[in-house]
């Protein structure tokens, strides 16, 4: 596996060459560390705003604040000072909402006012740009740390076969146990000290998009065109996490577990079930069954109490015949 890499969200004035040139070395230099950086482009609409910035400060673990000066504020009362940058200081706002750990450079003489004095303690001062980023890099060795980003990820590789897992099997408590093939699905706490909680996965929706692998075909078994992007949204159904019953888990720091997310009898191959969580599901419109032959996509959502939620895109292909069942990551 890939080495984790923390996401920063660097906050810093680009009013001239100068600005822009710190920013720049400093993304480079923090990615040297073990980080991924992202530099402010500051947006001109709302609804670019709200797609990049919005988003990327919302899922970066970490945050530096670089305000530089602006022009000197034409008041008595502050004693010839300067403001700082507007856009800076109001993504500092974001970032303290937002509980961010921030490490904090600003230039000497801005006046302090607004947010910016939550963090007055901490924020240092500098004058001199030419040692800006030497200071900051120190300050990042001696506060934060790599391997580690505060998310769930789904660390089955793309596009590669996912292996079975044989079990006799019964969907319900008085039928016979039968040889079945179970697909599951792993998900990994990528904190370094926080547990996943209460971590519930379900299969929100599903649909065909193929009848055969030659998609330029139509199946020989329905006459029905290759594509059939009908998407048949799903009730919220808990799914089984494998080796447990509960309703939910907990993935503890750099740890990973895995939940049944489909499975077939080897008697019959040509219908796929969810992997429900049958100790707690007990409607039987809840059952849910694929019938192929076909390729399917398969989109399922994991929640937890104290992670965002994550969602992927899995492929479930299957015949007439046990050797024609693959699942993978799409």
């Amino acid at each position: 596996m890939n080495a984790v890499r923390p996401r920063i969200f660097i906050s810093c004035g680009q009013k001239d060459a100068e600005e822009r040139e710190i920013a720049s070395r400093l993304k480079e230099e923090t990615e040297n560390l073990g980080y991924s950086s992202y530099v402010t482009v500051y947006e001109q609409s709302t609804e670019s705003l709200m797609q990049n910035i919005l988003p990327i400060l919302r899922d970066c673990e970490y945050f530096i604040f670089i305000d530089f000066q602006r022009e000197r504020i034409k008041d008595q009362t502050t004693d010839g000072k300067h403001r700082g940058s507007l856009f800076t200081n109001q993504e500092l706002a974001i970032a303290i909402y937002l509980k961010k750990e921030i490490i904090a450079f600003q230039q000497s003489g801005i006046a302090r006012d607004g947010m910016l004095n939550a963090i007055q303690g901490n924020a240092i001062q500098f004058q001199d740009r030419s040692k800006l980023i030497g200071d900051i890099i120190s300050m990042i060795r001696k506060r934060w740390r790599t391997g580690w980003r505060n998310e769930l990820v789904v660390t089955d590789k793309k596009d590669v076969q996912i292996p079975y897992t044989f079990v006799y099997y019964s969907r319900q408590p008085l039928e016979i146990k039968r040889p079945s093939r179970f697909f599951h699905i792993t998900v990994r706490n990528n904190h370094f000290y926080n547990s996943a909680k209460n971590c519930i996965a379900f299969l929100e929706s599903y649909k065909k998009i193929s009848t055969r692998r030659d998609d330029n075909e139509k199946t020989e078994l329905t006459g029905q065109p290759a594509n059939d992007n009908t998407i048949k949204n799903l009730e919220p159904v808990e799914l089984k996490w494998k080796g447990v019953t509960t309703q939910g888990v907990l993935i503890a720091p750099h740890t990973q577990r895995n939940f049944d997310a489909v499975f077939i009898f080897e008697e019959n191959p040509s219908v796929a079930y969810a992997g429900t969580n049958y100790t707690l599901v007990d409607y039987s419109d809840y059952d849910i069954k694929i019938d192929g032959p076909g390729i399917f996509e398969l989109d399922f959502v994991v929640y937890s109490d104290n992670f965002s939620p994550i969602t992927e895109s899995f492929v479930l292909e299957f015949g007439t015949g046990l050797d024609d069942v693959q699942f993978f990551r799409k």
